[in-house]
């Protein structure tokens, strides 16, 4: 039985640094998706390759688990799932990205996942979304950061997603 402890209720507990690089993420995501938008089916291998790179999350998680740095959030602010349960699905979605990455730079489509992609894509942005906003709205002592960490890195996976798909359809 896992036995967790107490979610903190205020988003000035989130360390600056750790504000700082979800607002550098953020920031590079966007980016990317720019330069993809802008120069094509020709950047999204390097778009892929820095949206993966981006998921480093897996590593502060378990320096978290380890050490427990006072730079980093707490466990609790990571993830809903125990993470002896997310670090195995964490580490499949890396492998699948790190694949996909592999087989666009190669210059090949991941057959089959185009138009099915970007539609998730758009559907896990909504979701996320509406996530976001019910939190806030729920608990307005965390704007803008409380609880934010897992939502970050999920904007990174739709926009892995939307760019994947993106090479993957048909013109």
């Amino acid at each position: 039985m896992d036995v967790q402890a107490p979610i903190r209720l205020d988003a000035a507990a989130t360390p600056r640094p750790t504000k700082l690089a979800l607002i550098a993420t953020l920031a590079v995501t966007a980016g990317a998706l720019v330069l993809f938008l802008g120069a094509g089916r020709d950047q999204a291998g390097a778009v892929l390759v820095v949206l993966t790179s981006l998921l480093t999350r897996v590593s502060g998680q378990l320096l978290v688990l380890a050490r427990e740095p006072r730079w980093l959030p707490p466990m609790t602010d990571w993830n809903l799932l125990p993470y002896r349960l997310l670090l195995p699905l964490q580490a499949v979605v890396l492998a699948a990205m790190i694949a996909a990455c592999v087989r666009v730079l190669q210059g090949s489509a991941v057959p089959g996942v185009g138009r099915v992609c970007i539609a998730l894509s758009f559907v896990y942005w909504a979701a996320l979304a509406v996530r976001y906003a019910v939190r806030m709205a729920r608990r307005p002592d965390q704007r803008w950061f409380g609880g934010v960490v897992p939502m970050v890195f999920h904007c990174v996976l739709v926009a892995f997603l939307f760019v994947l798909g993106s090479y993957g359809a048909p013109n």
